[in-house]
């Protein structure tokens, strides 16, 4: 059986140069905190962080795993973000020191600090960018 997921997208511009590197964090969450989790990230986490130079591709919730059954424990969460480079990612470890502080740095901040409390668990993953479409979406039968 495949993966199914709901997702919660967000166009991912290339403007600024953000198309060499992309990262994948899977985020084990407090079970039925996915909404929640969500509303903090794009509200709070995603401005400052799209200010630095990241570009939120989305975020899924995992709700069907065939390797594994789902938890009773906690919610599988997907975020992929694109980087200009894996530099750029390690750079963004730091958010203030590239963006500064401000109103926007503190929500941020903020924000992640509510996500902390939130993730139980996060892994990540760094991806080459591979071959693009040019086309699509497409859809099989």
């Amino acid at each position: 059986m495949p993966q199914r997921s709901i997702g919660i997208l967000q166009p991912a511009s290339c403007e600024g140069g953000a198309s060499d590197d992309r990262h994948a964090a899977n985020v084990q969450d407090k079970k039925g905190s996915f909404a929640e989790f969500h509303r903090i990230s794009a509200q709070g986490v995603w401005p400052y962080f799209e200010r630095i130079g990241a570009r939120i591709v989305g975020m899924w919730l995992v709700t069907d795993d065939e390797r594994e059954a789902p938890s009773p424990d906690y919610d599988t969460v997907l975020l992929l973000t694109r980087y200009e480079s894996h530099e750029h990612w390690k750079a963004t470890r730091n958010p203030s020191a590239l963006g500064g502080e401000g109103p926007t740095w503190e929500r941020c901040r903020d924000a992640l600090e509510k996500r902390r409390a939130l993730t139980l668990d996060t892994w990540l993953r760094f991806l080459d960018p591979g071959v693009q479409t040019t086309g699509g979406p497409y859809f099989g039968p």
